[in-house]
């Protein structure tokens, strides 16, 4: 940001959360339904 590069133009927090949580014995599918929404939101133009 300090240097004039442009943002992305795609937000990816669902992705980066599925790969954290992979191999965990946890109940996400609610949590990435939330993170894929806000993926949504935030990438739209």
């Amino acid at each position: 940001m300090n240097n004039g590069a442009p943002l992305p133009d795609k937000c990816g927090v669902a992705p980066m959360a599925e790969e954290y949580f992979r191999g965990q014995q946890r109940d996400i599918a609610g949590l990435l339904g939330s993170l894929n929404k806000l993926d949504e939101v935030l990438s739209a133009t």
